[in-house]
């Protein structure tokens, strides 16, 4: 028997997927742009820097560090963008408490952010025990027949990086104009949390997963996310599911492991964003190889794989610049399509040192055809 409500969701999350690459169909057309191939596009790389960098500071409520930025076009008003990211107050007795927070910005103007006053908008709930302690945020979509966003995250339990963490959902209605209604008070966080967990969903990963990365291709939808067992963060593995909610795991085992030594991605994968562009599937993800944080990206023609790693890895690096905020680690890289342009958000640190006690700005960038 055919199930019309899949259908309708997978359509409806096809809409997702294009609004959070944020008009990348105009991309492959090559509409006024003058990077018009995967080549174009890998052969432009490192962005450049936004010289009003930071675009989004740590202080308040994220007194320590912002991170993760989820960019998508607002459903309601098509002139404006709505920026969902994630935070900590890095207090080391606490063990860095994270959330997560919201900003906007017009959409000819994406360097510039305005920021909820009454942010964070998800806080951990002491009383679900696999994000008892602190949240990141993943990725987020618009489901266009819910009129909802979808909020994937991962949640820590304990009072220690080193306890487990699991994947969950939250949604939130749209409301009328795409952005007040995303409150505290109207994000509910789904009863079937956790919806990804290290040793469920027909394989063991060990003791954690977490900073999932999902698109949608044929009705079918696809987690990428970071794991961590008998080593820390040794790769990036997949799962499918055709509702967002029930996950099964794929594949043999890593889709992308360390490189070699002195290479990149040689330690570390962690944060990660996917999207389709120039008919092909890529992969962006923050690596350590001992030394610094950088931002790396793979391709494949199907989200199934095989992905191949680009030569120009690492694709940004920190700037290495004497009073910069990103002068030592570039972390959390994501790439939209605005305006028939590629913007790069990322996130840099000017300390050294470990990654969660350093404190952490916004800054962006922009592809520019060689």
């Amino acid at each position: 028997m055919i199930n019309l409500r899949n259908i309708v969701f997978r359509n409806s999350l096809l809409v997702a997927v294009l609004s959070i690459s944020i008009n990348v169909s105009g991309q492959e057309s090559g509409i006024k742009s003058r990077i018009l191939s995967y080549y174009d596009f890998e052969s432009a790389m490192p962005p450049v820097r936004y010289s009003g960098n930071p675009i989004i500071k740590h202080g308040g409520w994220a007194g320590g560090q912002v991170q993760e930025p989820c960019i998508l076009e607002n459903p309601k008003d098509r002139s404006k963008l709505i920026m969902f990211y994630a935070g900590a107050n890095l207090v080391a007795k606490d063990g860095g408490k994270g959330a997560i927070a919201k900003a906007w910005a017009y959409k000819s103007d994406p360097y510039v952010w305005f920021e909820y006053p009454e942010n964070p908008i998800i806080i951990p709930d002491p009383t679900i025990s696999f994000e008892e302690f602190s949240l990141r945020l993943d990725c987020v979509l618009y489901n266009a027949d819910s009129d909802e966003y979808r909020i994937y995250y991962t949640g820590t339990a304990g009072r220690s990086l080193s306890n487990s963490h699991a994947i969950g959902l939250a949604t939130c209605p749209a409301g009328a104009d795409g952005y007040s209604m995303v409150t505290r008070a109207n994000i509910k966080k789904y009863p079937g949390n956790p919806i990804l967990t290290s040793t469920g969903q027909g394989r063991n990963d060990g003791t954690h997963v977490s900073q999932s990365a999902i698109i949608i291709h044929k009705g079918t939808c696809y987690m990428y996310y970071s794991y961590r067992g008998n080593e820390v963060l040794p790769g990036i593995r997949y799962a499918t599911s055709v509702d967002g909610r029930t996950w099964t795991k794929q594949g043999a085992g890593d889709i992308l492991s360390r490189g070699p030594e002195g290479s990149p991605d040689s330690r570390y994968f962690e944060w990660k964003q996917v999207f389709k562009a120039f008919g092909k599937f890529i992969l962006m993800w923050e690596s350590f190889n001992g030394k610094e944080w950088t931002a790396c990206m793979a391709s494949s023609d199907s989200p199934d794989g095989i992905w191949t790693k680009s030569p120009r890895n690492p694709v940004f690096r920190p700037s290495g610049i004497d009073g910069t905020f990103d002068k030592l680690f570039a972390a959390t890289p994501a790439f939209y399509l605005i305006n028939n342009k590629w913007y790069f958000y990322y996130v840099g640190a000017c300390e050294g040192g470990n990654y969660n006690y350093n404190t952490w700005d916004m800054g962006a960038a922009e592809l520019i055809s060689r």
